[in-house]
């Protein structure tokens, strides 16, 4: 069975060189879901809900339940950017292809963001796309998705308050890089 492999936006190009690549492998951009902020947060709070996603999540454990691996480790010369990483479809399952030397906090991040790749542009058919009305980058909805999955509103409201919205004290809760916290405070600032 051939693997199609989906790469995030990030990419350098469509033909760049990865193991997959280099196999003949279909090689594509993801295509934005067109689904809105809140019901892309519907989604991944319930999806984070139902995996009893908590702070400090272990990304191959999840990913592993899923039917997905997390492989790779490619050199960081394969990519243009350190964050940019790949899901590989093969039949039923999934592969994200990681980049070697990531620290763990970012690593966990960016492997929640092709997560939200693989439901939101893969699996996701709750709503024909003709009834759409979202208009976001599918990059952007991915990140909205992980930002949502990893640190679910009413928890991230409830933790920021407690600790006075103290970013690195959130960070090391989370286990997450210290601007991904701001960015989830951005959006529980907007709605």
């Amino acid at each position: 069975m051939a693997t199609h492999l989906v790469e995030s936006d990030l990419v350098v190009s469509n033909s760049f060189s990865t193991p997959e690549a280099s196999q003949g492998t279909k090689v594509e951009r993801f295509k934005p879901s067109r689904l809105r902020p809140a019901e892309i947060k519907e989604i991944a709070e319930q999806l984070a809900a139902r995996l009893h996603i908590s702070p400090k999540w272990n990304p191959f454990s999840t990913v592993k339940e899923l039917n997905g691996r997390i492989e790779g480790r490619l050199p960081l010369e394969n990519f243009r950017n350190p964050t940019q990483l790949s899901v590989g479809i093969e039949g039923g399952s999934f592969t994200i292809n990681v980049v070697a030397g990531l620290k763990e906090d970012l690593e966990r991040y960016i492997i929640a963001k092709q997560l939200g790749h693989y439901f939101l542009h893969v699996l996701y058919s709750g709503v024909p796309v003709n009834k759409r009305s979202g208009n976001l980058d599918a990059d952007v909805e991915a990140e909205i998705f992980a930002l949502n999955f990893l640190m679910p509103h009413e928890n991230f409201a409830r933790y920021a308050s407690d600790l006075k919205e103290d970013y690195s004290s959130l960070a090391t809760f989370y286990g997450l890089p210290e601007p991904v916290v701001y960015k989830r405070q951005g959006l529980l600032n907007s709605g």
